[in-house]
């Protein structure tokens, strides 16, 4: 029975010893840099997953031409991060993601019957600043109505104008749209060959005169410096007719210290919806300048093509129009003009 108990205690410490023989057995890295187990009862392979290398960006290209981005979003980037810059920084770190600020390039010419062909090129922008409102808002706007004389404006030609002659307006802007009638006080200065300062006063509103006719009205009193004092009253009966009609009855007078007093413009213009991007609009109306008793000076009939070229950044305007002048004994005139605008913003 010794024998036998002594048997049985050798055998429980062999396998003691190759237990713990197996469990010290050093480890080794395969190729993979997986543990290969050198215990003498097994080879064991770990399945612990390799994570793969991650890609390596080629860097970025520089440069307008290399980036891979078109010259007009480069150019619209360019000037609404430029207006928003300084709208956050007049705005005391404040910006509002919504902004009406654009900038667009226009080229049109104009064929004449009996005159010489003129063309205009014209860079057009305007800056919103929706951060300064609550100080002083800041304006900075490159169209303003009063730039042009109401005869000059009222129709759809050519005046022979380069982008050299484009005049820039800025300044500061204090109103109140809380109210039924908007009102709005501009003081600022003209850029050009020189600085011109100007004041303008406006006030606007809509009223809903019955359920199918709208009327906007707007009164501007002002001052530029290169033209005198000034008022503008302009009057728009709006009718939406169906979906894809509508009309519009406009009268404006305005009145300037120099070069004629009284000017006014009537026009009714029926707008015509033929799709998502064609619009048809039919136009009739007469042009007056009140001087030296005559009150009628030019009648026009026009219809104006509008198409959506690119994806809502490039429209053409098609009008031809068949002009009645006072100087020309009130006999016909053919007129074709071709308006393309190029929108650099969205």
């Amino acid at each position: 029975m010794h024998v036998y108990l002594l048997t049985t205690l050798c055998t429980l410490m062999a396998s003691f010893m190759v237990a713990q023989i197996a469990l010290s057995a050093p480890t080794h890295p395969d190729i993979d840099g997986n543990t290969l187990s050198t215990s003498p009862n097994q080879t064991k392979l770990n399945t612990k997953p390799v994570t793969p290398p991650k890609p390596v960006s080629p860097p970025k290209p520089d440069g307008l031409f290399n980036s891979g981005i078109s010259p007009r979003t480069y150019i619209g980037d360019s000037f609404l991060g430029l207006v928003k810059a300084t709208d956050k920084w007049l705005g005391g770190g404040y910006i509002q993601e919504s902004n009406r600020s654009f900038l667009k390039a226009e080229y049109q010419v104009t064929t004449f019957e009996t005159r010489p062909n003129e063309s205009d090129l014209r860079l057009r922008a305007k800056a919103h600043l929706p951060g300064t409102k609550k100080r002083l808002k800041l304006f900075i706007d490159s169209d303003l109505e009063q730039d042009q004389a109401l005869d000059e404006r009222g129709l759809d030609v050519a005046r022979g104008r380069d982008i050299n002659q484009n005049d820039t307006s800025a300044g500061l802007e204090v109103g109140n749209n809380k109210n039924a009638f908007k009102r709005a006080i501009q003081v600022g200065i003209k850029t050009g060959s020189s600085l011109r300062p100007f004041i303008r006063f406006r006030l606007e509103n809509k009223w809903q005169l019955t359920p199918h006719w709208d009327l906007h009205a707007r009164q501007d009193l002002w001052h530029f410096d290169e033209i005198g004092f000034g008022e503008t009253t302009l009057l728009n009966l709006l009718r939406p007719i169906n979906a894809h009609l509508g009309l519009s009855i406009m009268t404006e007078i305005e009145y300037r210290d120099n070069p004629n007093p009284l000017q006014y413009l009537h026009e009714w213009v029926l707008g015509h919806a033929l799709s998502d991007k064609t619009q048809l609009q039919y136009k009739t109306g007469a042009l007056g300048i009140v001087r030296d008793n005559e009150y009628l000076q030019e009648r026009f009939v026009a219809i104006t093509y509008r198409r959506q070229l690119s994806k809502e950044w490039a429209f053409i305007n098609i009008t031809p129009q068949a002009l009645f002048t006072k100087e020309n004994d009130w006999k016909a005139e053919g007129v074709l003009t071709v308006n393309l605008e190029i929108f650099f913003t969205d």
